[in-house]
């Protein structure tokens, strides 16, 4: 599924670039730009099909992706001791590591951000592309 993710990203990064770039404006005109217009919509529907795919046909796996970054008792206890440790720093008050394998409170945090930047942007895509129509 990631590389289905990948397939439909790298197409849309690209068309999108060419619709957005002021330097590229003569290429989005005409012809050419109604094709490239519609390759970024077919993209722009498979990059958002492919997460709901992959939650339908792998229910197990996304489960345990989204129990994966839900906050435990250890993270709590990182974010405690991560405050002392980075801004006063207090060695002692770190806890020890997670186990392996496990992201830290803030890794965790940084992966949020990407991911709410992915449905900021996915809205603001299909917000961009119905007004675009009318």
């Amino acid at each position: 599924m990631h590389w289905l993710h990948t397939a439909t990203f790298v197409p849309l990064a690209i068309t999108g670039f060419v619709l957005y770039s002021p330097w590229l404006q003569s290429l989005a005109q005409g012809h050419s730009g109604q094709l490239i217009r519609l390759w970024h919509r077919i993209f722009a529907i498979g990059f958002g099909v492919v997460p709901i795919a992959y939650v339908i046909f792998q229910p197990r796996r996304a489960i345990m992706s989204f129990k994966e970054f839900m906050i435990g008792a250890d993270d709590i206890e990182w974010i405690k001791g991560a405050v002392p440790y980075y801004l006063l720093g207090k060695h002692e008050a770190m806890p020890p590591p997670l186990l392996p394998g496990r992201d830290t409170p803030a890794d965790e945090g940084w992966l949020d951000s990407i991911r709410f930047g992915y449905m900021l942007e996915s809205m603001s895509s299909s917000i961009t592309s119905s007004t675009m129509r009318s």
